[in-house]
């Protein structure tokens, strides 16, 4: 059986190599040493050996959406986890499809276990984690990709770009900059309930104020027609101050849609505070003139060369999720390095004490470690769009390089808020942006703010004063 499964990683390999190139291959095998890099005592443990040599590799298990409407991001995942695998003899990808359902993960998650899996990298989506409670065995750890705090019970982490961290950037960075008081616009789902949490919290720390301008369901932001009935009379009525920062938890179109409404009132990204969460830091909202001078939550570090060769491997760009997904492969690997060179046997407590060890782990998107909670902590900091004519080539060539100096690391989406949702979002983009779920019971309306939360500066129409507000560069 054995000798069996080692001609099988053996064959897989080949058949990788022979498509991509015996060069490609072996700076994969290099990229992955560096996103996995760390110090422990790996000083005899060489990045590859030969399949021959192999006695048994751990398994592992892929729980993504090979099917049903979102097949192709969990292909793109599926991509980045074989470009991980592939450069090491040690692991054995055992891959399941949830169909992107509940009861298809379930069914994903037993049949790996069938095969002896008790690590998974996956699944994806909130309510995906949710349904494996019933079924999950005390000794199999999960490496989700959900955000989802509600997903969290022991042997549980997520490897994803936390809200909490997030939110608690984006003031600090408003306390740095010297603005007084955070306006939201917020959805009515569970991420808009959790950032406006976050928010609130992290302005009391600081002694800033916050309000929320509006509550508004995501379908709103289909498009201007629909998100004028539903935002544009607290739009008209607001009047901007120099001391506020103005947040919008949107990505993609939803995004464009919002700054297009703020702009045809005389606020814009130029000449006023706008900041946002991660889903900025995306080609589209990056390369859209209308969003030079915004402020965003982004990452520390980006491994430029795991972007070079999965676009060479692939023929496409990689998104944050492609690299979360390298990394939790990258993760398990850098493991079983540490149990061959150590002569230890896996257990479960030996992976939960390697996962939770203080020192972390650098991976695709900087530095980043777990919390015993299964809550993980990652470096962000906070970034401006530069001013620019004219729309940069892509977005390696875009990201800004230099952070504002002085930020606190945060203590503790993705950024991806669709991972948070109950039900995945329709359509899955390469930034997706929060969830077009029904909105999570308990959220208030649009004209009730959340309890302790003011909702915001007495409105008074004064085209004038927004007009003459420029906050110093």
């Amino acid at each position: 059986m054995k000798k069996n499964l080692v001609s099988l990683v053996f064959l897989v390999k080949k058949a990788f190599l022979q498509k991509t190139g015996l060069a490609l291959f072996v700076i994969s095998i290099l990229l992955l040493h560096q996103c996995s890099r760390a110090p422990l005592p790996l000083e005899n443990a060489g990045p590859f050996s030969s399949p021959d040599t192999l006695v048994s590799p751990l398994k592992i298990g892929a729980l993504l959406p090979l099917s049903g409407p979102h097949k192709e991001l969990g292909k793109h995942l599926l991509n980045a986890m074989m470009l991980g695998v592939c450069a090491t003899p040690h692991l054995l990808l055992v891959i399941r499809d949830t169909k992107g359902t509940a009861p298809g993960a379930r069914r994903a998650f037993l049949s790996a276990k069938k095969e002896g899996v008790d690590i998974f990298l996956g699944p994806l989506f909130a309510f995906e984690n949710n349904a494996l409670f019933v079924v999950k065995d005390p000794l199999s750890t999960i490496i989700t990709f959900s955000p989802d705090p509600r997903a969290r019970t022991e042997g549980v982490y997520s490897l994803c770009f936390p809200v909490s961290a997030q939110g608690e950037e984006v003031v600090k960075r408003c306390h740095i900059l010297g603005i007084r008081e955070v306006v939201a616009l917020l959805p009515k789902t569970r991420y808009g309930h959790m950032m406006a949490s976050v928010l609130l919290e992290s302005c009391k720390n600081h002694h800033l104020k916050f309000s929320i301008l509006n509550h508004y369901h995501p379908e709103d932001l289909a498009n201007k027609t629909k998100a004028l009935p539903a935002l544009g009379p607290c739009l008209d009525a607001f009047v901007y101050n120099s001391n506020q920062a103005i947040f919008l938890p949107e990505g993609g179109e939803k995004l464009a849609v919002l700054v297009e409404l703020f702009l045809e009132r005389g606020l814009s990204c130029q000449k006023h505070w706008f900041i946002g969460p991660n889903q900025w830091e995306a080609p589209r909202t990056l390369n859209n003139p209308l969003m030079a001078g915004g402020w965003y939550v982004g990452r520390q570090t980006q491994n430029a060369t795991f972007e070079k060769i999965y676009r060479t491997f692939f023929n496409t760009p990689s998104s944050k999720l492609e690299g979360l997904a390298y990394d939790s492969v990258s993760l398990v690997n850098h493991y079983a390095l540490w149990l061959k060179n150590n002569n230890k046997s896996h257990t479960f407590e030996g992976f939960q004490g390697f996962l939770q060890r203080p020192q972390g782990f650098d991976g695709v998107h900087g530095w980043w470690r777990f919390l015993s909670n299964g809550d993980i902590k990652r470096n962000l900091t906070t970034f401006q769009i530069p001013l620019h004519d004219k729309a940069p080539p892509n977005h390696q060539d875009f990201l800004p390089t230099k952070p504002l100096t002085g930020g606190v690391p945060p203590d503790a989406s993705p950024s991806d808020a669709s991972l948070l949702e109950s039900t995945p979002s329709k359509e899955v983009p390469s930034d997706p942006s929060p969830s077009e779920a029904a909105p999570l019971e308990g959220v208030p309306s649009h004209t009730v703010p959340l309890e302790g939360v003011p909702a915001g500066p007495p409105f008074s129409a004064s085209p004038k004063s927004i007009y003459e507000v420029v906050p110093s560069q």
